[in-house]
């Protein structure tokens, strides 16, 4: 997002930034709820805002209506690309020192697990269900000695003309119930309700381009405050970056952690929100002498049926896995080629799901027209990338390892292929894995002294907490130079 409307805040303007966010957020239902303590929340929160500061700069664009920051809007641009890696990773880091900060400033850990169990309140998981580009607008502050001047209008009106411009998607939060009428006024609709934490509910709006485009998105997700909550959501996510700011507790999103923790072999299911079969040419668009298409989903081997026939009569769903066919393809106009289908079996397969993959002459006519057929029979076209994606999220593969198969690919000599070939055998995710296992060994010795104080139980230093911290830091730091 740019804007010639407004002041661009720098790094030059930290100070008065925490001073601002410190000022207007105070008395917010938030942080009343986690931080109940007026003087501990007086001491806490600037602190905590220190700890986003880095990485909002980096990665969001901030605006003021002047110099002086009498009133802000940080917004995330989701349209811009950003490596997964890096920035789990960067979050992670800025997870520990938050919650490093959080013990360290209070040892009774109230706090700490405050901020624990108000988790879905400190990220936007939510926004993963709005399928559309969009821009995120984390915070609007107005300094209180100038409200009533029309800052906030002035802020958001910028931020909205440039969606309406590039024709994206806005959406955000607020836990203010007073707030919900004034971005109503903006065009945002409620799109739900969060409201697991007591006497805490967070109100997620989201507002489109025209009015064609936001009746469709009330129609698409007709959820009410009664009725939108967040169990409502899919069972599992892909987290994206816009919103995760939420004074310093980046990680909170506990579908992020299992991304991590569990992502080499996590088995998560994707039927919640991919119910559909894929299908795309898997080989080069051009002669030789094999082509493939790939079909992936609940209905794979459905779909391989009504565009093959096997010369024994056998169908493709009677075939077990890993077993082949030989036959003929054919579509709505007749026979198209002799070819061989193979047959996987979920979860036993690339993409964790039941994939047939039909292996015809090469030829660019050919392969193409047999992906017609498939796609008539009742697939839809792949995405670019959604294979890999698939096997990602059915947890078939890692992060890294999914994003060393395009590195391998797009490899150009002996060395680029050696390492992309080491990260998608598990090198990098091994090192992941290291840092997980020291962070649960810390965490579990804490709850275990924290839970069972009159066990005869070694009491967690702070030195050795803080030691811990700063080893798992520097991992990260190595990690990060490395990748």
């Amino acid at each position: 997002m740019e804007t010639d409307r407004l002041y661009r805040v720098t790094k030059q303007d930290e100070t008065k930034l925490i001073a601002l966010l410190t000022e207007c957020f105070m008395g917010d239902p938030l942080y009343q709820g986690l931080i109940p303590d007026q003087h501990r929340r007086e001491k806490l929160l600037p602190e905590l805002f220190r700890c986003d500061l880095d990485e909002m700069l980096d990665d969001c664009e901030i605006y003021a209506v002047n110099e002086n920051l009498d009133g802000i809007i940080v917004v995330s641009d989701e349209t811009e690309p950003y490596n997964p890696f890096q920035y789990f990773a960067e979050q992670l880091y800025s997870t520990l020192k938050t919650n490093a900060f959080l013990i360290k400033d209070d040892p009774s850990l109230e706090t700490f697990f405050n901020f624990l169990r108000g988790r879905d309140y400190l990220n936007s998981s939510w926004t993963d269900e709005l399928d559309e580009n969009r821009l995120h607008i984390i915070y609007l502050a107005v300094r209180p000695s100038c409200q009533g001047r029309g800052y906030a209008k002035q802020l958001m009106s910028a931020v909205l003309d440039c969606a309406d411009r590039k024709g994206l998607l806005v959406s955000l939060e607020t836990h203010n119930p007073k707030n919900v009428g004034l971005y109503r006024h903006f065009g945002f609709s409620l799109f739900e309700t969060i409201d697991h934490y007591p006497d805490l509910v967070q109100y997620c709006m989201a507002r489109a381009r025209f009015a064609c485009c936001q009746r469709r998105l009330e129609k698409q997700y007709p959820k009410t405050p009664s009725e939108g909550r967040a169990d409502a959501r899919p069972s599992f996510c892909v987290p994206r970056r816009c919103g995760l700011f939420r004074s310093g507790i980046f990680c909170y999103n506990i579908n992020i952690y299992a991304i991590v923790h569990r992502g080499e072999r996590g088995g998560f299911s994707m039927n919640a929100f991919s119910e559909d079969t894929i299908a795309a040419i898997s080989t080069p668009v051009a002669a030789g002498g094999i082509g493939m298409v790939r079909i992936s989903g609940p209905q794979a081997l459905e779909v391989a049926d009504r565009v093959f026939r096997s010369v024994s009569g056998k169908q493709v769903q009677q075939t077990e896995g890993y077993r082949g066919l030989y036959g003929r393809v054919h579509d709505g106009q007749g026979e198209i080629d002799e070819a061989v289908v193979f047959v996987y079996r979920a979860p036993k397969s690339y993409t964790g799901e039941n994939v047939a993959e039909i292996c015809c002459h090469g030829g660019v006519y050919l392969v193409q027209r047999t992906l017609r057929a498939c796609i008539a029979a009742g697939a839809r076209p792949a995405q670019a990338g959604e294979f890999t994606r698939r096997a990602f999220l059915n947890g078939k593969m890692s992060l890294t390892q999914a994003e060393a198969v395009m590195d391998l690919i797009a490899s150009q000599g002996q060395q680029s292929a050696q390492a992309a070939l080491q990260a998608k055998d598990g090198a990098v995710f091994s090192k992941i894995h290291q840092v997980i296992d020291r962070m649960l060994s810390i965490s579990s010795a804490l709850a275990a002294w924290v839970d069972y104080p009159d066990e005869d139980i070694d009491e967690v230093s702070d030195d050795n907490l803080r030691a811990g911290v700063e080893e798992i830091c520097r991992r990260l730091h190595d990690i990060l130079r490395g990748y």
